[in-house]
């Protein structure tokens, strides 16, 4: 497996299934997708969310029994990863359809390279964009 996405989520039942979404939209399919719940307020609206997803193969979800913070829960995403690279997406995060598939192949014309960044565009609650 080249991807191992991981999303270390907190409280946004309300933004989870977008970011989800846009993952599986992606036109490379060799990833999978880690979340790891910290203990949440609002984790049973956001197991109800996941929960739409649990025919996806490529999901695996965990619900942290104690709040780890957000260092140890992405260290905790780490341990469980299968992938050769990762890649760190907040639970609000959208990931662009050919994202994927764009750093394969800067990956494929340098192997040599083991650190990649993305560029980022912040949007509203309305998808107006702020910064890019």
């Amino acid at each position: 497996m080249l991807f191992s996405i991981l999303i270390p989520s907190y409280n946004r039942p309300g933004t989870i299934r977008k970011t989800i979404k846009s993952i599986f939209l992606n036109t490379n399919e060799d990833f999978e997708i880690i979340i790891s719940d910290d203990k949440s307020p609002k984790v049973n609206e956001i197991k109800n969310v996941l929960s739409e997803f649990k025919e996806y193969k490529k999901l695996t979800c965990y619900y942290q029994e104690t709040n780890l913070g957000e260092p140890d829960n992405k260290n905790f995403l780490v341990s469980k990863a299968q992938g050769e690279y990762l890649i760190f997406l907040g639970d609000d995060d959208i990931l662009q359809p050919e994202a994927l598939e764009c750093l394969s192949n800067y990956i494929n014309k340098d192997p040599e390279v083991s650190l990649f960044t993305f560029g980022y565009t912040i949007i509203d609650e309305f998808d107006n964009i702020i910064y890019s």
